[in-house]
This record gives structure tokens, sequence and C-alpha cells, in this order.
């Protein structure tokens, strides 16, 4: 019941979710990367790795902004903590949700996909 009020409070009147997803293999690097602190999990890239990260998905966010849309990136629940916290200083506001919190009668609509340059 969680996942339909999440939902719905970012879909449309149409039921439809419009999302950024992340490329694969850019996903599986940020879950690779995971390290457990007594703060909890985080991503531990590379420094370099890292700011292109930020960069592609402050890039995204700005994009769907720029088309109005509130900008939602939708990826694998192992993923989603990981591009929350990671994305937290930079991007405070960012919806993340996971492919399993999404109910059978939403639709998602992908308007890009994240990927490192």
């Amino acid at each position: 019941s969680l996942a339909r009020q999440i939902c719905l409070q970012y879909a449309d009147e149409t039921r439809v979710i419009r999302v950024l997803t992340i490329d694969p293999e850019l996903e599986q690097i940020l879950i690779d990367s995971r390290i457990e602190t007594a703060g909890g999990v985080v991503v531990a890239l590379e420094p370099d790795t890292h700011r292109k990260w930020i960069n592609a998905l402050a890039n995204g966010v700005r994009q769907i902004h720029d088309q109005g849309h509130l900008p939602i990136v939708l990826c694998s629940e192992p993923a989603r903590g990981l591009v929350k916290s990671s994305s937290l200083r930079e991007i405070p506001d960012l919806v993340v949700l996971s492919v399993p919190e999404i109910v059978h009668d939403i639709t998602v609509e992908s308007l890009g996909e994240i990927r490192l340059e």
C-alpha cells in the first residue's frame, strides 16, 4: 500500500511516472563500489568517476527539469540507496525510486538514461 501512495504522489493524472534510468553498467559500478560505514551504506567511487557520475546525473536532472518534469530516477533496488546517498549533497531533493516500488497500474515513461561520458 505504501508503494501505491508513493507512485500516485509522483504520477500525473493519467498515472504515468516519467523517469530517468541509469545505464546498467554504471548502475553495476555503483553497486560494486558500495561500502558500509557507521553512518550507513555509501558509494566509494574513485574521485574522477564520482565527479563524472554526479555531473552526468546533474545534467540529466537539469534536462528533465527544463522539460517541465519532476526529475525522478528509477533504478534497481540494490542501487536505490546508493544513488540517493551519493547525490544527496549536490541534488538533495532528487526523487529516487526502485523498480519494486512501481505498482502494476502505473505506467513508466523513460525520458533518458544517465551514462558516464
